[in-house]
C-alpha cells in the first residue's frame, strides 16, 4: 500500500558499531500540491472623507493568486467609516471613506478549501488633515551642495509643486 505524507525522516541505527550510510535514495511521487499560506491587502492607508480607492487582495504563494476566491467585508465598528462600493467578491475592491476615524477592511481568501483572512487598517480623515500628514512626511534637505530631486507626488497621491525664492 502506498504511503502519502508531506514529511519523511529516516533514522538508521548501526548494529555492529560500524558506520552506515545510504548510497542512493529516490522518491517517486506526484507534484506536491501548494496551499495558500496567507492573505494580503495592499492600498492606501489614509483616505480623505468622500474619497474612493481601490484595494488589491493577494495570497501567498503567488502561483495561487488566480485560483483563489476573494471575499471583502467591513467589520463591525467600521461600517460608519468606510463602505465597499460595487462588487465585494473579486481580487480588487473599491472602498469609500464616509467619516473620520480608524477603520478596518477585511479580506477572506479561499483556495481548495483552505481559508486565510486578514484585516487592513485605514485611517479616514478630512482632506486638510491628509495634506498636513503628507507634508509632515516630506523629507526636504536643509543645505545641499549638489544636484538633488524633490518629490512630485505625496504618499497619498497629491501632486506636489515646488517654488523657490532663489531661481539661480
Amino acid at each position: 500500500n502506498p504511503i502519502t505524507t508531506t514529511e519523511l525522516r529516516m533514522m538508521l541505527y548501526p548494529t555492529n558499531g560500524a558506520g552506515m550510510g545510504i548510497s542512493e535514495w529516490e522518491v517517486f511521487a506526484d507534484k506536491l500540491k501548494e496551499d495558500i499560506t496567507e492573505a494580503k491587502i495592499s492600498g492606501a492607508t489614509e483616505l480623505a472623507i468622500g474619497q474612493t480607492v481601490e484595494y488589491i487582495g493577494s495570497v501567498a504563494p503567488q502561483s495561487l493568486q488566480n485560483n483563489a476566491s476573494y471575499e471583502w467585508s467591513v467589520p463591525s465598528g467600521s461600517e460608519s467609516l468606510i463602505a465597499i462600493q460595487g462588487n465585494a467578491n473579486g481580487k480588487n475592491v473599491s472602498v469609500k471613506a464616509l467619516a473620520a476615524g480608524e477603520a478596518k477592511l477585511h479580506l477572506k481568501a479561499t483556495e481548495s478549501g483552505i481559508v486565510k483572512e486578514t484585516d487592513y487598517v485605514i485611517n479616514t480623515m478630512n482632506e486638510q488633515d491628509i495634506l498636513e500628514f503628507d507634508v509632515n512626511l516630506l523629507q526636504t534637505p536643509e543645505k545641499v551642495n549638489a544636484d538633488f530631486t524633490l518629490p512630485t507626488k505625496s504618499k497619498n497621491g497629491y501632486i506636489i509643486t515646488w517654488k523657490s525664492d532663489n531661481e539661480a
